[in-house]
Formats: structure tokens, sequence, C-alpha cells
């Protein structure tokens, strides 16, 4: 959206949340065994996913993870770390070096955030100290005991009213190499986790059967893709036929 409006390439991008459903006991069985397979020392490194040829030292030095809070006058609102932050900001910067391989990146320099926004300053900054926190207690052997003990099992989850009743927000700034900004608003109504997520899988799937001919470099194109180069303006255009809102705006 920033090169279509005003022609030139992405330096950053700000991407925050806001989300209300449920949580399923399965995907805190697989933070679980993610930790206990040693994943998280592994997510530590903000360029986990980047090919060789990307993995320079000053990508990783203008990458950092967001961990404090902080107020955006551009949203209104506080902006706290998202506990999917970690792993999605490792997609989007293997998206922007794959697409670099094609000679078609965000930018030379492209950056990207993501956090979950929240109404209060109170709030944000305890976010903040809890997702410090609760990276120490999963990290520790008793920790994930005492995280499977309290959590849902797995097979367990949201009831139907809770996720009827869920829905969620991504607002994406983004910045031109000029320093010109827009902002993207994507949502839906759902529980984030067990209908929204859902509905993207299987739009994702039909895009691979069906319109094999549209994505992003052609049925030739392969390897481990993400979802940008794998399935591009074909995703987009299948979720607002089943009832995403995408909408961008000038800032």
């Amino acid at each position: 959206k920033v090169r279509e409006a005003y022609g030139q390439g992405c330096r950053h991008i700000s991407a925050s949340f806001k989300i209300k459903g449920g949580l399923n006991g399965g995907t805190v069985a697989s933070g679980i065994d993610m930790a206990d397979s040693g994943g998280v020392e592994a997510l530590e490194d903000v360029l986990l996913l980047n090919p060789a040829t990307h993995q320079s030292e000053a990508e990783r030095a203008r990458s950092p993870d967001i961990e404090s809070a902080r107020y955006d006058a551009d949203r209104s609102s506080w902006l706290t770390p998202f506990v999917m932050g970690p792993i999605n900001s490792r997609v989007v910067r293997r998206s922007n070096a794959l697409f670099d391989q094609l000679g078609q990146s965000y930018g030379p320099e492209f950056t990207y955030e993501e956090t979950m926004e929240v109404r209060g300053r109170l709030k944000a900054h305890l976010i903040a100290s809890g997702s410090r926190i609760g990276e120490s207690i999963f990290r520790t052997r008793g920790g994930r005991k005492l995280v499977s003990w309290l959590a849902p099992k797995p097979g367990q989850g949201p009831s139907n009213e809770v996720m009827d009743a869920g829905f969620f927000r991504l607002r994406l700034v983004g910045t031109a190499d000029d320093g010109r900004r827009l902002m993207l608003t994507m949502k839906a109504n759902g529980d984030p986790g067990n209908r929204v997520t859902v509905k993207i899988l299987c739009e994702s799937a039909l895009a691979l059967v069906l319109d094999t001919e549209r994505l992003p470099g052609g049925p030739g194109y392969g390897g481990v893709l993400t979802p940008a180069t794998g399935l591009g303006e074909v995703l987009v255009e299948r979720l607002r036929a089943v009832g995403f809102s995408i909408e961008s705006r000038l800032l």
C-alpha cells in the first residue's frame, strides 16, 4: 500500500492488534512444548527465519523486539508487547528477504514491529511487565508445569458464546522512504483463534488449489514461503469476500 500510495519503498511498519476471544488448551500446550524443546531460546534471534543472504548485523540491530509500553498518537492508544509479536515479526522479515531475492523488497532498510493496543497507561505497563514475568516462568520446568496445571487442557477452549462475541482488529502504520505515512486497518468478527484463524487457513488452502496461476511467482515458485510471498493479494481478495474489512487511509 505504501508503494501504491507514494511510489516508493516502505521504511517501517508498526503493527498493532486489538483482540477479544478465549484461550485454547492446545495453544498453551504448543507453547510449553516449544519451551521444552529449546524453541524459546531459538526465538530470541530476531532474524531466525531470514535466509543466510539476509543476516546482516545492521538489520539485526534495527530489528529489536518490543519489550516496553508507549503511547501512539496515530492510534490514540497505548501500545504494549504482544505475545505473537516475536513469532510474526520473524515471518514478516523473511517475507522481505524473499521478496528482495525477486527484486521486490519492501525497502533496503525495512523494519517491522508488532504490539497490542490497550486503552490505559497503567494497563499497558502492567502487560509489559507481565510479559517479561511470563517469559521467565516459561523458561523453568516448574513454571511450565504450573502453567500446564492452571491453563485449559488440549481439546478445551472457549464456549460458542465467547467465540461469537470475539473479534480482532489489526492496524498497520507504514512509513515511506521519505517519511510520509498511511494506516491500513484489517478487522473481522469472531474469536481470533477459533473463527478468524480458521477462516484464513481455509481461504489459504482454497487459494493454493483454485488460484494457483495467480499466486506470487506463478505455479513454479516454491520453497519455505510466507503468507505474503506464497499467497499475496490472492488471499487478501478471498478474505474480503468472506467478510474481512481491509481499508487504508493517508496520515
